[in-house]
């Protein structure tokens, strides 16, 4: 019922707009479509279209450039009974298990570190931040040196202290762990930004409450800052993702 009347409301205003302020409202609104059109192109021609090609080019045995032949769902079920193909789920899975939960746990450990009044905070801040505006090929280049088995500083370390060395990148076994890791240093900036964004939102009301009520560092962290602050971080994308590993795959 509010609905209804809602909308005849709306209708009347629409009926009462004079001759020059419905003109104004076209003219408005045709502005706001020629300004948005520009992406609307590019995100139909660069996105939905290519994504509705691979879908029709996914019925058809094809080489792109000869004959091409309707296989149906053939292709489908050729990949679903290929071990390639688990295989790379697998893998994904083992990338996303072992790179998002450590990311979003050191991220936000160290956003509530630099919270907090400490010496150089915006030095630290932005020591973090850097590697995540770093172009992706310069920090391949600095972290296959890091992975190096030979001279590389990761292996120096583990030599020094003790610990056995690995062929990372070279080895099947620590290919992964050394994509992680990377990856998850890579994009680790931009979780901190977010971790700390959050944390700045919670009010001072709710900590100052908890203090009040006797609750210690942990007990104010695990039932205030944390559920508060996961609301505003949740907003934002993973921290990590495939997209930095790909320049150490060449």
């Amino acid at each position: 019922m509010n609905l209804k009347l809602r909308s005849r409301d709306v209708c009347s205003m629409d009926n009462k707009l004079t001759p020059a302020r419905r003109k104004q409202v076209i003219r408005d609104n045709v502005a706001g479509w020629l300004f948005t059109l520009p992406s609307t192109l590019v995100l139909l021609v660069f996105t939905f279209l290519p994504a509705f090609i691979v879908v029709g080019l996914s019925l058809f045995d094809t080489n792109l450039v000869g004959q091409s032949d309707f296989v149906g769902l053939g292709n489908f079920r050729q990949m679903l009974t290929s071990g390639d193909f688990w295989g790379s789920v697998l893998r994904t899975l083992y990338f996303t298990v072992g790179s998002v939960p450590v990311a979003v746990a050191v991220s936000l450990l160290i956003a509530v570190l630099l919270n907090a009044k400490i010496r150089g905070r915006t030095f630290w801040r932005l020591g973090f931040f850097i590697p995540y505006i770093t172009p992706l090929v310069a920090t391949s280049i600095i972290w296959i040196y890091i992975f190096n088995p030979d001279y590389g500083m990761l292996n120096a370390t583990l030599h020094f202290v003790g610990l056995p060395v690995s062929r990372w990148l070279t080895d099947t076994v620590s290919a992964m762990p050394a994509m992680i890791l990377y990856s998850t240093r890579h994009d680790i900036g931009f979780a901190v930004i977010i971790f700390m964004a959050a944390l700045s939102k919670v009010q001072t009301e709710l900590l100052e409450a908890a203090q009040i009520d006797g609750a210690g560092g942990w007990k104010t962290f695990w039932h205030v800052i944390w559920p508060m602050g996961w609301l505003e971080a949740g907003r934002a994308r993973s921290p990590v993702g495939w997209r930095p590993v790909l320049p150490l795959d060449d």
